[in-house]
């Protein structure tokens, strides 16, 4: 499979946005992670007096990080925006051939 210079241009400008976006979304959501780890890191006995070690134990887990956020966050929007992609892929080819059909069918 051969592509033309605008559909492989548009390719590098797909991936480039995703992982500009994904990038974003991923330090977005380590900053998120570690102020909850830090506000419950800091629960006092007297907040959760009845089952404070319980609730803390269960809650309280390290986090990824940015890079690791950031790693997780890029390969999930991979994989939606690559089956979006194939889906519409799929969807404008079985369109194509329908078209080709009818128009191949009007001119005979």
């Amino acid at each position: 499979m051969t592509f033309s210079r605008k559909a492989r241009n548009i390719l590098v400008v797909k991936v480039i946005i995703l992982l500009i976006v994904s990038s974003l979304l991923g330090f977005v959501l380590s900053k998120e992670m570690d102020q909850n780890y830090q506000e419950i890191k800091n629960l006092s006995f007297e907040q959760y007096q009845q089952n404070f070690e319980t609730y803390k134990a269960e809650n309280l887990v390290e986090p990824l990080g940015a890079v690791g956020s950031i790693i997780i966050t890029n390969i999930m929007i991979f994989f939606c925006f690559g089956i979006y992609e194939l889906i519409s892929y799929w969807l404008s080819t079985v369109i194509s051939r329908k078209t080709e059909k009818v128009t191949s069918t009007k001119t005979l």
